[in-house]
């Protein structure tokens, strides 16, 4: 389960949360294992809970295809940049991609299931090409 991204651009992304409150970020977000959170989610700053280098704030993540992933624990469709696209597909994150362990999303349902992560999606815009083979052997895409 690669990352994907775009690596070591210059500039920002800025991240507006449920509570509209805003964050910088950099511009290559998520484009590669670092614990993008930490001391940048306003819960991940000095005198906040779980504050820098804590819980969730210091485990490393990045973006994945998620139909390129082959984990224990599945991807989960991003929140930081909702209206972004891989492949026809929202963008998913991974902290077990980069060994870390996911805390933020313990509540967040899984989406799609092992062998199976690329359709089942409620509500996700994007499409699905599906590989078909005939009894000749020869494959098909839908």
């Amino acid at each position: 389960c690669p990352c994907i991204g775009f690596d070591n651009i210059k500039g920002e992304t800025l991240v507006t949360f449920e509570d509209k409150v805003q964050a910088s970020y950099p511009a290559d977000l998520g484009a590669r294992c670092e614990a993008w959170d930490d001391g940048r989610h306003p819960l991940c700053k000095e005198g906040e809970t779980p504050g820098i280098g804590n819980g969730w704030c210091g485990q490393q993540w990045c973006y994945v295809d998620s139909c390129n992933c082959d984990l224990p624990v599945l991807p989960k469709v991003t929140s930081y940049i909702p209206d972004a696209r891989y492949r026809g597909k929202p963008v998913f994150f991974s902290y077990v991609t980069c060994s870390g362990k996911d805390m933020w999303s313990q509540g967040v349902p899984p989406i799609g299931s092992e062998g199976c992560r690329c359709i089942g999606f409620d509500n996700i815009p994007g499409t699905t090409d599906i590989s078909l083979e005939d009894k000749d052997g020869d494959e098909k895409v839908v």
